[in-house]
């Protein structure tokens, strides 16, 4: 197993102990910083909440974690605002035979209740995760990458059990200098599943100003339970080529985005409610339609006071 697949099967296992784990249903404010080291459980800082904010290396301390290379990641999860933030960059002076550890941060937030009313009685539901990021400080072809993901159950035609997913992903392949981007709207666990009610937008794949929103909206009936979860997530590696760690710099920088909104019909709140769903983050319906518009706006400002790529 590579130690890239080695990080990613810990991150997740970590995050599926942690909503399996046996205890009373909570919202969890959840900040994950890396890099990754094979058997040194010491790379790894995790930081939750019941309710507020959880913050992993708020200062920015460099970690210097080979003989001219050193990274530095942060990350801040608030799930009273729904908010999710971070950085993750590494710089190599030297070429080093290899392959070093990336740098790695991952916020999310989440939470859950139910939907009030009578059963047989369903209401339109909107949950959208806004995302603003940027890759800066490229040199040397590095690998970048920024994804964020809303994830939901209870959605009345999906399967009780299955989450709907609608994620987008933004990445600078090393070796490569044009941002790819990709994007998911899926049922249960399988990508392949297509799910019409999940609909990842992208604004913009700017490197200055990566600009999207991942958004669900469906039909959930009255003593439905909804469960939400929003996670962002950002890298920064060196590039290799022939075994070698090429030199160079990168950075993701996502301290001003990931936003969680959900959107209520009328008359319709969530009972016993917990998380981001006990929050500021249910607005009144008109609210949401403003969101893209917003984000149109933001992105039109930035691109014009750093003019064209």
């Amino acid at each position: 197993m590579t130690k890239r697949r080695f990080r990613t099967c810990w991150i997740v296992t970590l995050l599926a102990l942690v909503a399996a784990s046996p205890q009373p249903a909570r919202a969890l404010a959840i900040a994950i910083r890396a890099p990754m080291i094979v058997l040194d459980p010491a790379s790894i800082e995790f930081d939750s909440v019941d309710m507020g904010v959880a913050q992993v290396n708020p200062l920015g301390i460099l970690h210097v974690l080979e003989p001219g290379y050193a990274v530095t990641t942060q990350a801040w999860a608030d799930d009273v605002n729904g908010v999710l933030a971070g950085r993750a960059g590494f710089g190599l002076i030297p070429d080093r035979p290899g392959v070093l550890p990336a740098a790695f941060a991952e916020s999310n937030v989440t939470g859950e209740g139910t939907v009030s009313g009578p059963p047989g009685i369903f209401h339109l539901i909107t949950i959208a995760l806004d995302l603003h990021g940027r890759f800066v400080g490229l040199d040397g072809f590095p690998k970048v990458g920024m994804r964020g993901t809303l994830s939901v159950a209870g959605v009345a035609d999906a399967e009780p059990t299955y989450q709907v997913t609608s994620a987008i992903d933004w990445e600078i392949p090393a070796g490569l200098p044009a941002v790819q981007t990709t994007t998911w709207a899926f049922k249960g666990s399988n990508p392949s599943e297509a799910y019409p009610a999940a609909t990842p937008l992208v604004l913009s794949s700017h490197p200055d100003a990566l600009l999207g929103q991942a958004r669900v909206t469906f039909l959930a009936e009255g003593g439905t339970a909804i469960f939400v979860e929003a996670d962002l997530q950002g890298s920064a590696e060196p590039l290799v080529s022939d075994g070698i760690s090429r030199a160079g710099d990168g950075q993701i920088d996502f301290a001003n985005t990931g936003t969680l909104r959900v959107q209520l019909p009328p008359g319709v709140e969530f009972v016993n409610a917990t998380g981001v769903l006990a929050s500021d983050v249910v607005v009144p319906e008109p609210a949401m339609g403003l969101m893209i518009a917003a984000g149109a706006s933001l992105l039109l400002g930035v691109l014009g006071r750093r003019g064209p790529a």
